[in-house]
């Protein structure tokens, strides 16, 4: 077996607390053909002096200092510098398993994949083990899957699309130019899709060998959401579309993929203290929102949960 070199892409920003165990994390893979790359996206805490002694302590950790351009900026900034013949991205508060990049390069080399895709747990803020993720009772047991089924399972929502949650051949972004879209959010739900189709046959390992970790939410400004919402709109459309392009058959299921998120949205804000409390046009934007994402044609698609939910939001909209 060969012993390709794996370019793994950390965007940093304002995580002082978590830092140092998140590098630790992957400096101590057994695996050690690694290419660390840092990016330090504006950092206005210790992170900047934190990753430069990395830098000094490891030689495969490379540090990048930018101006701050949110975290798709960061990765994009981290697949340019990258060399590795494979790429991974780990978010600076999370950590990873000490087998997660040995276990992929062997599955990719014993399945001749381009990508591999592994599950994850939670941790909480002190490293410790939550739970599994919810997606590890859908999360399949094959070795190797198609693009079209993989897609299928996150358009069915039993699988999520984090872009942490595995490690593909850098050519795949490079010759298919996918990159992270800036200034905007859910860069997630924007990429994973189009690596997976690239890629055409994923690699799986069915264990936890990512690590999220669970922190508190700030409460979000009305005027945050309303961008986020309009992020997310965009992205989904999009994705929408690609997906019936690539796969017609998997059109009326990336229909009802965005309609559930809306219809998810709409009930998160119709039944909450937010529904009361907001201005009026906020109201009309999520409403404007729902109506465009999840029109009336879409309700003999939804499954039985999801219909009772969205025939109630339609309701509770006419009240």
């Amino acid at each position: 077996m060969s012993n390709p070199l794996i370019s793994i892409v950390v965007p940093v920003y304002n995580v002082e607390n978590y830092l140092e165990d998140c590098a630790a994390s992957i400096t101590q893979q057994s695996y050690t053909n690694l290419e660390i790359i840092l990016v330090d996206d504006g950092s206005t805490d210790s992170c900047p002096t934190l990753c430069d002694l990395l830098a000094t302590e490891d030689p495969r950790v490379q540090v990048i200092h930018q101006s701050n351009r949110g975290l798709s900026g960061a990765r994009n900034a981290g697949l340019q510098h990258a060399t590795g013949e494979y790429i991974c991205f780990v978010d600076s508060d999370d950590m990873i398993h000490p087998e997660l990049v040995q276990a992929s390069v062997n599955a990719l080399q014993r399945h001749h994949t381009a990508a591999v895709m592994y599950g994850y747990c939670s941790i909480d803020g002190h490293g410790e083990y939550i739970n599994s993720s919810v997606e590890s009772k859908f999360f399949p047991n094959q070795c190797t899957m198609s693009d079209k089924e993989l897609i299928n399972l996150i358009l069915s929502r039993r699988l999520t699309n984090y872009a942490w949650k595995y490690i593909a051949k850098r050519s795949l972004y490079i010759d298919n130019k996918i990159s992270f879209p800036e200034g905007r959010n859910f860069e997630d739900v924007a990429v994973t899709y189009r690596v997976l189709h690239a890629a055409r046959r994923i690699s799986l390992i069915n264990r936890p060998l990512y690590q999220y970790r669970e922190r508190p939410s700030s409460i979000m400004h009305q005027t945050d959401m309303t961008r986020n919402y309009r992020d997310l709109d965009c992205v989904l459309n999009e994705m929408s579309s690609a997906v019936s392009d690539m796969f017609p058959e998997l059109s009326a299921k990336a229909d009802v993929y965005r309609a559930t998120w809306f219809t998810a949205i709409a009930w998160s804000y119709l039944f909450s203290n937010s529904a009361t409390t907001a201005q009026p046009q906020f109201r009309d934007f999520i409403k404007t929102l729902f109506r465009k994402n999840a029109p009336f044609t879409i309700i003999r698609f939804l499954p039985p949960k999801e219909l009772v939910k969205y025939l109630m939001v339609w309701i509770r909209f006419l009240i």
